[in-house]
């Protein structure tokens, strides 16, 4: 391939790819917008062959300052992945305007690395990882093709000051790589390959952490899911299809039963929850304070905090995409009412101050809050969890009656509970009213709000001093989920009847493929949970069922099978890959659930103790992981080039063997006792025309065995046993000359 067009292409292709893959990661579409189109049009003005673009020096230096006090400015608010990768892109945008010579093409590659390798920090999507795949042979051929084309240029830039001997076509700008492809091919498959193998074989959880927060992998952030409410604010809220987590659900006869009958289709909704909130101050909702215990659990332990009991139970296997940010507890969802959960990987640690000359670690508790929600500090990036719950609250043979406590300070929302209840033929006064008529209560309001209020996402706010709840039920009646949810909570409350307001996910969106629930970030709701009896809590949904199914199910048509075959490729993207942990490599090679497996298995984690070498036992681990690795890639890796070298092929029929090419050097060792040394950057044609003005009598048999040099070097020709003897006798021809 002509090296100038083809670099141009290659590092183009790379650069695109970098920029959107990391934008993508990043969901910084207005970088995007920004960065692509000025970086391809400054690509193509710079890879011109007549008048190329050049920046002056001036510009690109007042521009650098610019760009040196924006990164100043970001990284004093914040150092993270995301801030020093965006100023990188400027940076390349600037590098391309200024494109002068291998040196800047170099620099523009390893930029656009740097850029990947941020993608893959950021997010561990599908479509980042497509694009990363993508990358991979740009940059292996775009290498190479920097390394002939800094050599080419090197050489013409030499060959030009030493001689006026036009230089021959060999080494011009029009000259071609041979069997460039092939080499890139073989490279691609061969990385691929050891990439591979050592995905596979690599212990996970070496060096888990040891950056903390700094680098996330976001599969997807659960910013759709607050654990406060706050009504009242102005505005429209967006709606985003990032995917959070992938739930199955299936029954269990015991804790251990994995085969159960799957539940779930596309006509049935899931309540997922996450926080109950249960105080309400002005507009904002939160969950009581110091209500939660601590619960150790450590990884594949299962913790159990309610009475199981006979019967079956719902078992919910749970795979988040990525944790919130970093010193935030992650929160595990479930269906009510859970009673057990198993983690994957244990919550993180945290130094228990120091003793002496030694700082003890121990493992962050899981956190039991009210209402039985379930947080913990987990290791950022992609986490598994199994939560089992109760079909129903298992509280049946006691008899029914109110917890009590139930009220709410509006007489004006009390007015409006008592009517409505009264108009369903229910008497309001809890003093007079029948536990038992508790829900039927509960009912009328949910289908009050459900047919006389409007569903939006536009937020009107409130006038100040106004109650949000009161603005929403008396003079707006239009809101979001929140609002109803409230509302809900509020007219049930001022009639004594115990309600609470719940936030977490509406899980509608069943693959039938997979035979799990994608649960997005648009899907983040919240309704209420009421008590209909001593410790009975049912939820009710007041959001109008048909913007729930607007909002949360797949659409019907080709749009949703096509959704939903993205979502089954996600799926196993995530499900193979992302979240590939120990318990599938050990799996995989038919070992147990230890962490490190039989080879790393010695150095287990041992309650903390430390090695012989006095290092920790994940730095010792990841210290021979690696070292074994390196040794055994590299093995694999020589043998194989030497395999495809010799594979099929004789001494002779070798055109690059040294031994076959040796009158070559031993030309050149002649040359040089007659005076006419080569330098190493002089090709060979060009020492064979100057040989000319040096040794006139060696010229002709010079340009002869350079000839026959070229042939087999270059252009990949066997020579026969006849042509490399008739090489030889010229050489020697030369040598017997005085």
């Amino acid at each position: 391939m002509n090296l100038d067009r083809g670099f141009a292409w290659c590092a183009g292709v790379l650069v695109m790819l970098a920029i959107t893959a990391f934008c993508l990661a990043d969901a910084n579409l207005a970088l995007a917008a920004f960065a692509l189109p000025v970086g391809l049009a400054a690509w193509v003005l710079s890879s011109r062959a007549a008048n190329p673009l050049r920046l002056p020096r001036r510009a690109v230096n007042l521009l650098l300052i610019g760009i040196v006090l924006l990164a100043v400015v970001w990284v004093r608010r914040e150092v993270s992945v995301s801030a020093i990768a965006t100023i990188a892109v400027y940076i390349l945008l600037l590098k391309i305007g200024d494109r002068r010579g291998p040196r800047d093409d170099g620099q523009i590659l390893a930029l656009a690395v740097f850029l990947l390798i941020a993608a893959m920090l950021t997010s561990s999507s599908l479509v980042v990882g497509v694009l990363l795949a993508a990358s991979g042979p740009a940059l292996v051929l775009g290498t190479m093709l920097l390394q002939l084309r800094a050599g080419l240029i090197s050489a013409r830039q030499r060959g030009e000051g030493a001689s006026p001997v036009p230089p021959p076509r060999e080494w011009t700008a029009d000259a071609r790589a041979p069997r460039l492809g092939m080499t890139t091919t073989a490279s691609v498959f061969l990385i691929l390959g050891s990439a591979v193998f050592v995905f596979l074989i690599m212990p996970r959880g070496v060096g888990e952490g040891f950056f903390g927060g700094f680098a996330r992998r976001a599969g997807g952030s659960v910013t759709g899911f607050s654990n406060v409410v706050q009504l009242g604010t102005r505005g429209v809220i967006s709606e985003s299809p990032t995917v959070v987590m992938e739930v199955e659900v299936r029954q269990a006869a015991s804790t251990n039963d994995t085969t159960g009958p799957g539940i779930g289709s596309v006509s049935e909704v899931l309540y997922l929850r996450g926080a109950v909130l249960e105080q309400y101050d002005n507009g904002l909702w939160s969950a009581r304070v110091g209500a939660g215990r601590g619960i150790a659990v450590e990884a594949n332990s299962m913790a159990v905090f309610g009475e199981i009991g006979a019967g079956s139970l719902i078992r919910q296997d749970v795979r988040m995409r990525d944790t919130p940010p970093a010193g935030t507890p992650a929160t595990f969802f479930g269906l009510w009412r859970p009673v057990a959960i198993q983690l994957a990987e244990a919550p993180v640690e945290r130094d228990r101050g120091r003793v002496g000359d030694r700082v003890p670690r121990e493992r962050e508790p899981l956190v039991l809050g009210p209402g039985r929600t379930l947080t913990a500090k987990m290791n950022t990036g992609p986490f598994a969890y199994t939560i089992w719950s109760l079909p129903t609250d298992g509280l049946g043979s006691e008899p029914m009656g109110r917890s009590g406590g139930a009220r709410w300070d509006s007489e004006a929302i009390a007015a409006e509970a008592r009517r409505v209840v009264r108009a369903a033929g229910i008497e309001p006064d809890p003093a007079s009213r029948a536990v038992e008529d508790d829900a039927g209560a509960a009912r009328a309001i949910q289908s009050w709000l459900r047919t006389k209020f409007e569903y939006t996402l536009e937020e009107a706010g409130r006038p100040s001093g106004v109650d949000p709840i009161e603005h929403f039920l008396f003079t707006t009646k239009r809101g979001h989920c929140e609002y109803f949810a409230a509302a809900m909570v509020a007219m049930c409350r001022s009639i004594g009847i115990g309600a609470r307001l719940v936030t977490g996910y509406l899980a509608a969106d069943f693959n039938a493929g997979t035979g799990t629930y994608t649960v997005r970030e648009s899907n983040a709701h919240a309704w209420a949970e009421v008590e209909v009896g001593t410790g009975r809590w049912r939820v009710f949904d007041a959001t109008p069922p048909d913007d729930i199914a607007r909002i949360h199910r797949a659409s019907p048509g080709l749009a949703g099978r096509v959704r939903q075959m993205l979502d089954l490729l996600d799926h196993l993207w995530n499900r193979s890959v992302v979240s590939f942990d120990e318990r599938d490599r050990a799996g995989l090679f038919g070992r147990t659930g230890r962490r490190g497996g039989a080879i790393f298995g010695a150095y287990g984690e041992g309650g903390g103790r430390r090695t012989a070498l006095g290092l920790p036992p994940a730095i010792f681990r990841g210290i021979l992981a690696g070292a074994a690795v390196f040794a055994f890639v590299t093995a694999i890796g020589l043998g194989v080039a030497w395999v495809v070298r010799r594979l099929g092929t004789t001494r002779d029929d070798r055109p690059n063997d040294p031994a076959v090419l040796g009158f070559y050097g031993e030309l050149l060792g002649v040359l040089a006792r007659r005076g006419v040394r080569k330098p190493a950057w002089r090709p060979p044609a060009m020492h064979a025309q100057l040989i000319a003005l040096a040794d006139p009598e060696a010229a002709s048999v010079t340009r002869d065995v350079v000839r026959d040099y070229y042939r087999s070097r270059f252009g990949g020709e066997a020579l026969t046993r006849a042509e490399r003897e008739a090489a030889r006798r010229r050489v020697a021809s030369i040598r017997r000359r005085r």
